[in-house]
Formats: structure tokens, C-alpha cells, sequence
């Protein structure tokens, strides 16, 4: 059985992001190194947000590229050009963490068939009756987008506009998340699949309440919750060796 594992960071997470441990702060993991001994490993980035990194950031000049796709953002249009390279004969198991799991809840609802597991951190609440607007304040049209780039472009590369660029990017970022929510068919996929949630005590009650959700609409839905709050839990060491684990036993 060939293998692949698609992985669809949160925003701006490369795979270096990926390997970097909170406890002894170095980038020493080995978890893509243990996912290839089992198969291939595509991490998906998203073009959109290279526009925003590429005007953000210098440094990111002599790697990145403006693509202009920053007002063309679509859950199912984005998923089937990445599904387009999957060959016929590969299993999918999905990593999906924060913003990347809209994108995993409709590959594998809409190919149930060929991926076998699913592996959600903290992932996006699919809100089935609010739209993606009520979340992140009202969606800006195409003509707003144009115009908050343009701006973006201009204040870009002097440090004397440096809170104009983070200001600018952060609207742009918020755009991004309306865009893939409300084009999410906010579809909850059958897949047997495993969130991982990092929750806050005493607080977080709308996402244990997502969770509890999830598992009355999919019997192969499980959640391992953390009382750790952290935005990337996969950034510890432990957790990644649970990861792991949870994958070789699907596989298994």
C-alpha cells in the first residue's frame, strides 16, 4: 500500500516550523523523517499567503513570488488542484492543523474512499448554522482586497511604515480566513479521524463543544484534549510522539 501524507499547515508554518520543540527550543524532531520511513510526505502551502509574506518580509523576496491569488481563494478549487496530484494508486493520511483542517474535512469527505486517517490540531470549528462572517467580521469584495495589496505593496520595504504593513497584512489575513470558511461547504467528513485540542481551563467551552459535536456525527471521530493552551501543540515533543503513534495504529 503506497502511502502519502498530505499535510495543511496553519498559516505561514513550513515544514521547519515542524520540527522545532518548545521545551528544548531548537528545531530537532524527527516526525517528517518517521513519516517518510512510511511514505511520502507533500506539505501543501498556500499561495495566498506567500503574496502576503512576500511584502511582509524582505528576507522572503529571494524565495517567494507574488502569485495574485490573494482574491481567488476557494476551499474546493484549492483542494482539487492538490488532489489532482495524487496518483490512483496512493492512501491518503491527512495532518491538518488550525485553517489547514477546512481543507482536510472536504478532500476527505469528497474522497473517503482513499484516505484512510485523518489528524486534526486545534482544528477550525465548522459552524453549520453562523456563516464565516459572524466569526471574523464582515467579508471584503475583490475591489477591498485590490486595494489593501496596493497599500500593502506601497508601505513595504521601509522600516518607517513597519506598523502600516502589520496593520495592512492582518486585515488581508483576516480576509483569508472568511474566504475559507464560508467556501467550506462546512461538510464533517465519515474518515476515522483523531483530534488533538489544547484547551485553556475553565475556558474554550465553544471548542469541547465543537469536539462533542464532532464525535455524535462521525462514530470514528475521537478527541485527545490537552488542558495546555497552545496554538501549536504539535510544537511539543510528547504530543508529536502521540502523532505518531496514532498514525502507525491506523496504518496498522
Amino acid at each position: 500500500m503506497r502511502i502519502t501524507f498530505l499535510l495543511f499547515p496553519g498559516h505561514g508554518n513550513t515544514e521547519h516550523d515542524w520540527t522545532y520543540d518548545y521545551e528544548s527550543k531548537k528545531y530537532n524532531s524527527n516526525i517528517f523523517t518517521a513519516l517518510r520511513k512510511i511514505g511520502t510526505v507533500k506539505l501543501v502551502s498556500y499561495p495566498w499567503y506567500n503574496d502576503i509574506l512576500y511584502y511582509m518580509y524582505p528576507t522572503y523576496r529571494n524565495i517567494l513570488k507574488p502569485t495574485g491569488a490573494l482574491g481567488k481563494i476557494d476551499v474546493a478549487e484549492f483542494c482539487d488542484s492538490i488532489w489532482s496530484a495524487i496518483k490512483p494508486d496512493e492512501t491518503v493520511v491527512i495532518i491538518a492543523h488550525s485553517i489547514g483542517s477546512y481543507f482536510a474535512q472536504y478532500l476527505a469527505c469528497k474522497h473517503p474512499d482513499r484516505c484512510k486517517f485523518m489528524l486534526t490540531i486545534n482544528a477550525g470549528i465548522i459552524q453549520e448554522k453562523k456563516s464565516g462572517s459572524k466569526v471574523r467580521g464582515p467579508g471584503l469584495t475583490d475591489a477591498k482586497i485590490t486595494k489593501l495589496m496596493e497599500k500593502l505593496v506601497a508601505a513595504s520595504g521601509s522600516p518607517a511604515n513597519a506598523k502600516t504593513v502589520k496593520d495592512t497584512a492582518k486585515k488581508l489575513m483576516n480576509h483569508i480566513y472568511n474566504r475559507v470558511i464560508t467556501t467550506s461547504d462546512k461538510c464533517i467528513s465519515a474518515v476515522k479521524t483523531c483530534s488533538i485540542r489544547s484547551v485553556e481551563i475553565g475556558k474554550d467551552y465553544d471548542l469541547l463543544d465543537f469536539e462533542e459535536m464532532m464525535m455524535s456525527r462521525n462514530p470514528e471521530y475521537e478527541a485527545m484534549i490537552f488542558y495546555r493552551k497552545s496554538t501549536w501543540p504539535h510544537y511539543h515533543k510528547n504530543i508529536r510522539k502521540i502523532m505518531l503513534l496514532m498514525i502507525q495504529n491506523a496504518l496498522a
